[in-house]
């Protein structure tokens, strides 16, 4: 077949593969550049989104402590029992936690909406409670079984203190459900 085409017709069918390979490449070089650059702005996307969403997350935490520090402060102010049923009944905590409560340092319980906790309940044995109570800032546990309701939660507790004197410890709990939603 080769030695039927002329001079003419071999030179115009390399130049036309030439020419197809030379559109290949290039069709291939922009699909790389393409893909590329899509990767890279879909890193970027989603970096950013997990920075916002991170932010997000902690001012929301962030807000929930300040709740619980200013529950402790307040308890710490005035101890007496009805002050505390009535602060740990107030709307802005009953609308934010599953629960909101007092650990007192003689071991007893005070929680908000009540609960009916298991018989030789001690809060002072309680992650939130040793942690707390270690600590000069309110803390974030991990997540764990709640005694009273058995759903997974984490807690929010920070120490009560009166003139250095230990009052106890206050929290409240989020569902982890909360902060999936």
């Amino acid at each position: 077949m080769n030695k039927n085409l002329r001079f003419s017709h071999k030179i115009l069918l390399a130049a036309a593969l030439i020419v197809i390979a030379a559109f290949a490449s290039f069709t291939l070089y922009n699909d790389y550049l393409q893909r590329t650059a899509i990767r890279e702005d879909l890193d970027n996307y989603l970096t950013e989104m997990g920075d916002v969403t991170a932010s997000n997350i902690q001012t929301w935490l962030t807000g929930r402590i300040l709740l619980i520090d200013n529950l402790a402060q307040n308890i710490a102010l005035n101890p007496e029992r009805s002050t505390v049923d009535s602060l740990l009944e107030q709307k802005a905590l009953t609308s934010t936690f599953m629960a909101s409560y007092l650990g007192d340092a003689t071991g007893s319980f005070t929680i908000r909406p009540d609960a009916k906790m298991p018989a030789g309940f001690d809060p002072r044995v309680r992650p939130w409670y040793k942690g707390a109570e270690s600590s000069n800032t309110a803390t974030l546990t991990e997540p764990y079984v709640d005694a009273a309701t058995g759903q997974t939660i984490i807690s929010i507790a920070s120490a009560s203190k009166k003139a250095g004197q230990s009052i106890g410890v206050v929290g409240g709990d989020l569902s982890l459900q909360t902060l999936i939603d």
